[in-house]
């Protein structure tokens, strides 16, 4: 079980959308958990051996509790029952309270897929008649981050400052060298990083609205 975990497309989307997120739950005694849905092999950079490479050492150094690579199509990811019965039991396996995973507005066909299956898995999972042994399974908070702002205009609800973590997250990042994604992961952690008044950030954005039980939660 975990208490956070991230869903992505991509090998290196975690390091650059939530890995300061990450790196900053486990400070805080959290379990960590990542799903990655392809190996990433068409970007023309790598292959899906090296690129599995890459994900394992970025995957070390944000020092995930649980890790699964899944094998979907890259570049070819689909909506389908098939692959939301794959996701169900990982899900389950992890029953995170927190689950993040990459806005539907992101600009790779993979991003908007991912997204709307997670957000379909999560949904799924929770019914009776998709838990043959009575266990159903929702997370408390679901979330939504971004990997590009050019195609993503919206600005983020929740600014996270990561500056405390970013030496860290910048080595998860460089552990994707097939794929040069440090600097302008570095340019789009400084811009999240103005809005919310800090060196470096990440955002998140609802999927739904926030609950507190404290004012010290504001």
């Amino acid at each position: 079980m975990v208490d956070m975990l991230a869903i992505t497309a991509h090998p290196d989307d975690a390091e650059i959308g939530v890995g300061g997120i990450l790196l900053k739950a486990k400070r805080q005694g959290l379990k960590t958990g990542l799903i990655i849905c392809t190996r990433g092999e068409n970007s023309g950079y790598a292959s899906k051996t090296e690129r599995s490479h890459e994900a394992s050492a970025g995957a070390a150094l944000l020092e995930l509790d649980y890790v699964r690579f899944l094998d979907f199509p890259d570049a070819g990811v689909e909506v389908n029952t098939a692959n939301m019965e794959c996701l169900i039991p990982l899900i389950r396996v992890c029953a995170p309270d927190v689950v993040l995973t990459i806005h539907p507005q992101d600009y790779h066909p993979d991003h908007y897929a991912v997204s709307q299956l997670v957000e379909r898995t999560i949904f799924v999972a929770g019914l009776k008649k998709y838990a043959p042994d009575d266990t159903t399974w929702h997370p408390h908070q679901f979330f939504y981050f971004s990997l590009d702002p050019r195609t993503n205009t919206h600005r983020p609800e929740i600014i996270v400052d990561i500056s405390d973590v970013w030496t860290e997250k910048k080595k998860a990042l460089d552990a994707h060298a097939s794929q040069n994604v440090t600097k302008s992961a570095e340019e789009w952690a400084r811009y999240l990083g103005m809005l919310g008044k800090c060196a470096y950030g990440e955002g998140l954005y609802l999927k739904h609205a926030l609950k507190i039980s404290t004012i010290n939660g504001l």
